[in-house]
């Protein structure tokens, strides 16, 4: 019994503690210790790797996304109110999977949303072929989703979960 506790002792601090010194003389050679210590662990972890998409990070996305729908004003303005609804009514893990659908990240960038490059864009998919069945196609190099006009927000939750849940489509379809 005492080999196996001093076995997990090894593995569970020892084997930790040298890689967690290699970060720590890596990480402080680029930012000086005494700016680190301004910052809690989660105030941290933020700025390393990026926000999931909570609340506050869903906000910040509504601020910059693109619509575009044919049609004009009107048009767009109903397609922002769908999407806003579609991610507002969704679970955590939902957004997180259509957000990583959309743009390949699997947390917000630092920076926030505002930071994406290119930014974060919603559009009707305007091709005749296109129907209410078809699932949103993700061009992620571009943060760009390209939908057919669902007609509520029940159809575009049902497809977007389809689409983030099942797979992407990494194409460009031209016809």
């Amino acid at each position: 019994m005492r080999y196996l506790d001093l076995w997990l002792r090894h593995k569970l601090e020892s084997e930790i503690d040298e890689a967690t010194k290699w970060f720590t003389d890596g990480l402080t050679s680029v930012v000086p210790s005494g700016v680190l210590s301004m910052f809690d662990a989660k105030d941290l972890q933020r700025l390393l790797g990026g926000d999931a998409l909570d609340e506050d990070a869903l906000d910040d996305l509504f601020r910059h996304i693109i619509y575009d729908a044919p049609g004009g004003d009107a048009e767009r303005t109903k397609l922002q109110s769908q999407f806003e609804e579609t991610m507002r009514s969704f679970t955590p893990r939902e957004r997180q999977n259509t957000f990583r659908f959309v743009t390949s990240l699997d947390r917000v960038p630092p920076g926030g949303c505002g930071s994406l490059v290119p930014q974060f864009t919603v559009e009707i998919d305007t091709r005749t072929n296109k129907t209410l069945e078809h699932l949103p196609e993700a061009q992620t190099c571009m943060n760009h989703v390209l939908m057919p006009h669902y007609p509520d927000v029940e159809t575009m939750m049902e497809r977007f979960r389809v689409a983030g849940n099942d797979g992407l489509e990494y194409h460009y379809e031209y016809n």
